[in-house]
C-alpha cells in the first residue's frame, strides 16, 4: 500500500507541474487533479497486476514498454516528440545539403527522439490537411454545410490541431464555428502540451476537446456516435503493438510468440527482465484474424527479387537486413484492434493516416520487423532485440499499406457482418503526391527548388479510408449510443439472418432516408440506402428475437411501364437520327445509308463529312472577307 501511495503521489506531482494547462482558474485545476488522481489509481492498479504476471503476449509486452502509465516510453519526463518554436523559413534554405545540416542541428538542440513532418512543415502541413478534409467531404461525401467533427489519435504536441483550427478560423469561419476537434491521447504529459498549444496559446477553447485514454479501448470514446467524423492518425500506426508468428517451412503450422521471465532468476520482473522467448501454438483469435487478413504467400517474382537483393548486397559489400532461420512475420494486431474499435464506435468515418512504409537499419529478422532505438548522449543507438527494459527505447514498425487496406476492410466486416449497402473504400498515396495538389507546397520549397515536403520523406505515405452508409434507426442524426445497447434493424427480407457485431445485441441497419439528414437523392446518400428513395415498398411488422423489426419489401416491378419507357426512348433516338440526316442533306452531304456501309463506318463517315463541311465554310468566309 505504501508503494501504491508513493506511485500515485508521483503521478499527482507530475500533473501539478502541468496543471496550468488543464485549468485556467483554481477550481478547474482542483477538479482536474481529482480526476487525474482517480485515473492514476486505476492505472497503478493495472501496473501492480502486470507486475504479478510472468508471461505476456508480445503485443502486450510492447504496449507496456511504450505506454505504461509510469514506465512507458511516451510517459517519460524527457520529451520524446520534438517541437519547433516557429515555422522554418524554407525560402532562406539553399539546397538539400543545407536542409540536412539544419535538421541535424535541430535534433542536437532539442535532444529529442524524432521530429515528425507535422512539426517540420508547420503550419503548411496542417493547412493542407484542413483543405483536403473540406474538399473531400464536399466533392466525395456530399456533406457540405454539416458540422465538421475531427478526432486526432496521438496528437503529439498539439501542432496539427492548432494548425487545422487556425486555417479554418482564418479561411472558413462558417465551418470553424461548427467544428469540434478532439484529441485522443494516452500520454498525460503530451495531453498537457496539447491543451496548452491549442487552447491556452491559440485560443480554440470552444472547438477543442480531449479524451484521455487509449484509442484502442472502446470505453475511451464515450459510446457510439453515428454522425460522420474524420479520424487523423499521423505517425501512430508505427507505434502500435504487433505480434510475432513464425513457421519452420511452407505448409507447416504457424506458431505465436510470448514473453516470459527467465526461471533461473527469481528477482526478475516483467518491466526490467531478464526475459525469455516462449513458443506456443497459434491460439489467439486476434492473431488468427490478422494473419488471415494480411498474409499472402510470396510470389515467384518476389522470391526472385529477394535473391537478387541478397546478391547485390554481397557484391556491394553492404550489410542487408538479418535473415531469419524460418519464416517470421510481425503482424499489426494493435492496428487491427484500432480499426475494429473505429468501425464500432464511429460507424461512419473517414480515416487519414500517415506513416512510413520502409525503415532503414533494422537489425531484427523478420518481415515488417521493428526498429528498436534509443538516444544515448544525443546519438541514436539501435538494438538487435525487442526485449529491452520498459520505456528505455522507442519501438516502431514499418507499415504495409496494401495489407492495411485489406485489414481495414476486414475489420469492418468483423464488426458489422452484414455489409450490404455499406460503402468502404481505401487508397494510399505517397506523401509528395498528396502535397502537390495544394498551393501551400510553395512555402516549403528551397532556393534551388528542392522541396523537402515533397522530395524528402520518400518512405512516407498517406492511407485514406471511407466507411459510409451505416444509419441508426429511429434516432436523430448524430445521436450518441452507448456501446452495448439494443437497436432495431431494417432487414433486406423477412427471413434475413442478423449477425451481431462486437458488444451489440443487434447489428446496425440501413434506412431509405438520407444519411445524417442530407438529400435522399444525393449521390452520397444513395450509397447508404437499401432501396432507392423513389421506389415503392411495403412495410410489415414482425418480431425477431424479441425485438420489433421493420421489414421493407420491394414492390413488384411494373413491366408494362418499363416497356413503354423503352419504346419512348427508341422513338426519341429515331427522331434525333432523322433530324441529323436532314441537316446533312441541307449541307449537301452524301448519306452513308445510300451506299450500304456498316453502322460504325457510317458514323465515322458522317463525322468526317461534318468536319470537312465546317472547314470548307470557314475557308469561304475567309475568302469573302478578303
Amino acid at each position: 500500500m505504501r508503494s501504491l501511495a508513493r506511485i500515485c503521489s508521483s503521478h499527482v506531482t507530475h500533473f501539478l507541474r502541468n496543471s496550468l494547462f488543464f485549468g485556467i482558474n483554481k477550481e478547474e485545476q482542483l477538479a482536474a487533479v481529482g480526476i487525474f488522481y482517480f485515473k492514476s489509481f486505476l492505472s497503478t492498479s493495472a501496473y501492480i497486476s502486470d507486475q504479478a504476471k510472468t508471461k505476456l503476449l508480445l503485443r502486450d509486452f510492447i504496449h507496456q514498454s511504450l505506454y505504461h502509465p509510469t514506465l512507458g516510453y511516451f510517459n517519460r519526463d524527457v520529451p520524446v516528440v520534438g517541437h519547433l518554436e516557429g515555422p522554418i523559413n524554407y525560402w532562406k534554405v539553399y539546397c538539400q545539403e543545407e536542409w540536412n545540416i539544419m535538421i541535424n542541428k535541430k535534433y542536437k538542440e532539442l535532444q529529442v527522439s524524432f521530429l515528425t513532418p507535422v512539426e517540420l512543415f508547420t503550419p503548411w502541413y496542417g493547412y493542407i490537411l484542413a483543405r483536403h478534409m473540406l474538399e473531400h467531404r464536399k466533392h466525395n461525401l456530399g456533406m457540405e454545410g454539416q458540422p465538421l467533427v475531427i478526432y486526432e489519435i496521438g496528437g503529439g504536441n498539439g501542432t496539427l490541431a492548432r494548425d487545422v483550427l487556425d486555417w479554418l478560423r482564418d479561411n472558413r469561419r462558417d465551418v470553424y464555428e461548427q467544428t469540434c476537434y478532439t484529441c485522443v491521447e494516452i500520454s498525460t504529459r503530451l495531453a498537457a502540451e496539447q491543451y496548452e498549444s491549442v487552447v491556452v496559446k491559440a485560443g480554440h477553447r470552444n472547438q477543442f476537446k480531449m479524451l484521455k485514454g487509449s484509442a484502442l479501448d472502446r470505453g475511451t470514446w464515450g459510446g457510439r456516435d453515428w454522425s460522420h467524423s474524420f479520424i487523423l492518425a499521423m505517425e501512430v500506426l508505427d507505434n502500435l503493438p504487433h505480434d510475432r508468428v513464425f513457421r519452420s517451412s511452407e505448409g507447416s503450422a504457424w506458431r505465436q510468440t510470448s514473453v516470459g521471465l527467465c526461471r533461473e532468476n527469481d528477482r526478475g520482473s516483467m518491466e526490467s527482465g531478464p526475459w525469455q522467448e516462449l513458443v506456443e501454438e497459434l491460439s489467439d483469435p486476434l492473431i488468427q484474424r490478422c494473419l488471415e487478413a494480411v498474409y499472402k504467400p510470396p510470389t515467384f517474382e518476389q522470391r526472385l527479387d529477394q535473391k537478387f537483393n541478397k546478391l547485390l548486397d554481397f557484391i556491394l559489400a553492404k550489410e542487408g537486413p538479418p535473415e531469419a532461420p524460418c519464416e517470421v512475420l510481425f503482424l499489426p494486431t494493435g492496428c487491427m484492434t484500432l480499426m475494429e474499435t473505429l468501425h464500432d464506435v464511429r460507424p461512419n468515418h473517414s480515416i487519414i493516416a500517415a506513416d512510413f512504409d520502409y525503415l532503414p537499419d533494422v537489425k531484427i529478422p523478420g518481415k515488417n520487423a521493428p526498429l528498436v532505438s534509443e538516444k544515448v548522449n544525443g546519438i541514436n543507438k539501435d538494438h538487435d532485440t525487442l526485449y529491452v527494459p520498459w520505456g528505455k527505447a522507442d519501438i516502431f514498425f514499418p507499415t504495409d499499406f496494401e495489407a492495411l487496406g485489406q485489414l481495414y476492410r476486414d475489420a469492418g466486416q468483423h464488426v458489422w457482418r452484414d455489409q450490404q449497402g455499406i460503402k468502404i473504400e481505401t487508397a494510399h498515396y505517397q506523401q509528395g503526391a498528396v502535397m502537390k495538389r495544394y498551393k501551400e507546397m510553395v512555402h516549403t520549397a528551397t532556393i534551388s527548388a528542392f522541396n523537402p515536403m515533397i522530395d524528402d520523406f520518400l518512405n512516407a505515405r498517406f492511407f485514406m479510408g471511407d466507411t459510409m452508409g451505416r444509419v441508426q434507426h429511429g434516432s436523430a442524426p448524430g445521436a450518441v449510443e452507448s456501446v452495448g445497447s439494443v437497436s432495431s434493424v431494417i432487414a433486406d427480407s423477412a427471413d434475413s439472418t442478423m449477425a451481431s457485431p462486437v458488444k451489440l445485441d443487434h447489428p446496425p441497419h440501413r434506412e431509405t432516408a438520407a444519411l445524417h439528414g442530407g438529400n435522399p437523392l444525393s449521390s452520397s446518400s444513395r450509397s447508404a440506402t437499401t432501396f432507392s428513395a423513389a421506389s415503392e415498398g411495403i412495410s410489415k411488422r414482425s418480431d425477431i428475437g424479441g425485438s420489433t423489426t421493420s421489414v421493407v419489401q420491394p414492390a413488384p416491378l411494373n413491366t408494362a411501364a418499363a416497356a413503354a419507357a423503352k419504346a419512348a426512348k427508341a422513338a426519341k433516338a429515331r427522331l434525333l437520327r432523322q433530324q441529323r440526316q436532314q441537316q446533312q442533306q441541307q449541307q449537301g452531304a452524301v448519306l452513308p445509308d445510300e451506299i450500304g456501309l456498316p453502322a460504325w463506318a457510317r458514323d465515322k463517315l458522317l463525322k468526317l463529312q461534318q468536319v470537312s463541311f465546317e472547314e470548307k465554310s470557314r475557308k469561304d468566309e475567309d475568302k469573302g472577307g478578303k
